[in-house]
């Protein structure tokens, strides 16, 4: 699974008409496009779902697609956008792609767009490239909830940090009380097990595409694989 980012980067205050999207794909076939509008100073969401090469806005219900693999694929409603965007701390709707993530390049493309300079991008500290897609993938994908300072408001389980420059994650030696996919049967498990990822929480949120909750509904297999050598050191 591939996920493309619109033009869109964090913080500031974006003017009316602004227009952020995110286009999942398989295979080389776009499936859906979520769409972000400013319009009258309030931000709008929609749903666009593909057919080769065109793509039909939805009535922002939940729709359950069958891929030509065979497996099924939900896309979330709507109403399910304001989960995370509508739960921020003082910021606008807009999670968005951070310098981090763009990269120098990507930042280069965007400098006509800003008044100020907005790099040099930040990097994982490491040469360890296990090291630098793990803790991207995190960042990307968890920090905006699993931080000191989460985005989001309503995290209700144990605080992690998955931030690209955390020293520490603070999972090592946390036992999990539960998690979302099989609570009674994974009840105890560490969250974070060096000697034995496979037997530890964090990567069977992953396996079971219980985590991230609404942006992602089918597991990122290269990406958990990475990072379960970096739990483990190799």
């Amino acid at each position: 699974m591939q996920l493309e980012a619109g033009t869109q980067v964090s913080g500031g205050e974006w003017p009316d008409g602004a227009r952020l999207w995110k286009t999942f794909s398989m295979n080389g076939a776009n499936i859906e496009t979520r769409l972000l509008e400013k319009q009258d100073g309030h931000w709008v969401g929609g749903v666009y779902l593909w057919d080769g090469d065109d793509a039909t806005l939805t009535d922002g219900r939940r729709v359950t697609l069958t891929l030509p693999s065979g497996e099924p694929y939900t896309v979330p409603s709507a109403a399910v956008c304001a989960d995370c965007h509508d739960a921020t701390r003082g910021r606008e709707w807009p999670l968005g792609v951070e310098p981090f993530q763009l990269g120098d390049t990507g930042i280069a493309e965007l400098a006509l767009v800003f008044d100020t300079p907005q790099g040099p991008a930040p990097e994982v500290d490491s040469d360890d490239p296990v090291v630098v897609a793990a803790r991207g993938w995190l960042h990307g994908n968890c920090a905006y909830c699993h931080q000191p300072g989460a985005v989001v408001q309503n995290v209700s389980v144990v605080m992690l940090d998955f931030r690209y420059d955390a020293a520490d994650v603070g999972l090592e030696g946390e036992v999990a009380q539960y998690w979302h996919a099989n609570a009674p049967a994974d009840d105890g498990l560490p969250y974070w097990d060096s000697d034995d990822p496979e037997n530890s929480a964090l990567v069977g949120i992953l396996e079971e595409g219980d985590m991230p909750p609404v942006a992602i509904w089918t597991p990122d297999t290269d990406a958990i694989e990475n990072i379960k050598q970096w739990m483990a050191g190799d």
